[in-house]
């Protein structure tokens, strides 16, 4: 059960930026043309439901990030291979989600923010 935990934990940010841009193509499919920046306000495309798993997943992924971390930073010697291994990924994948939404190709998450 733990390795099955840890291993979702390690995909997590992942899974939640393919969340997130599942979003942006849904909304993409319902406006016809890609969202921009204030325009429209994606409080107003009636995909409450979608976006409410947004929010409340980017609101688990720092908070995954910062306790994991922690942790990782607290008991760095006391893991085997195959925990160092999945906390390597998920430092690739936390870094790789913050360098998406830092660059943000598309203005896609400064749309979604606005």
């Amino acid at each position: 059960m733990k390795k099955k935990l840890s291993k979702a934990l390690t995909w997590y940010p992942l899974f939640w930026l393919a969340l997130f841009y599942s979003f942006v193509l849904r909304s993409y499919f319902f406006l016809g043309a890609w969202p921009k920046p204030y325009h429209p306000d994606p409080k107003t495309l009636n995909f409450e439901i979608h976006m409410i798993f947004v929010q409340a997943g980017l609101v688990l992924l720092l908070t995954l990030i910062s306790v994991l971390l922690g942790i990782i930073l607290f008991y760095r010697n006391k893991f085997d291979q195959e925990v160092k291994r999945q906390r390597n990924l998920f430092i690739v994948f936390s870094l790789f989600t913050m360098a998406i939404l830092f660059f943000d190709p598309g203005n896609f998450w400064s749309w979604f923010m606005d």
